[in-house]
């Protein structure tokens, strides 16, 4: 069995790299079902319907470059468009995860003790690429 460090992986939205503000992220698929039991059936039966994904990426805020989390997401939001994302995983070969998104939330947050941080929820829009 391989394991992937995750230190191994990048992340890019809207072709800009952002691996190096980011230090955590998510992105889970959900396929929903939708419920197709008769009243003559004995167990309850179920299809599948719509698809979908969502990617959660969090990290360290900066404002001082043009390609940053901040410019990047501050754009999709303004342009009110879609943006290309992927993800990338590095081990005894490279996985990457790829499609089309938009954001759904943005939340950039401070406290005394810590660093600037970040949070960013995005929608995918289209169905996920594996390479």
């Amino acid at each position: 069995m391989a394991f992937i460090r995750g230190s191994k992986a990048t992340f890019t939205l809207n072709a800009v790299d952002l691996s190096e503000f980011i230090n955590s992220f998510s992105m889970s698929r959900e396929a929903q079902n939708i419920d197709i039991t008769s009243l003559s059936d004995t167990y309850q039966e179920n299809q599948q319907n719509l698809k979908g994904s969502t990617i959660t990426i969090s990290g360290f805020y900066d404002d001082s470059a043009s390609n940053t989390p901040d410019s990047v997401i501050s754009a999709m939001i303004s342009a009110d468009t879609n943006a290309t994302w992927s993800i990338a995983y590095i081990g005894s070969a490279t996985r990457t995860y790829s499609g089309s998104c938009r954001v759904a939330s943005y939340e950039v947050t401070a406290a005394i003790d810590n660093l600037m941080a970040f949070s960013c929820t995005l929608n995918v829009t289209t169905a996920v690429s594996i390479a």
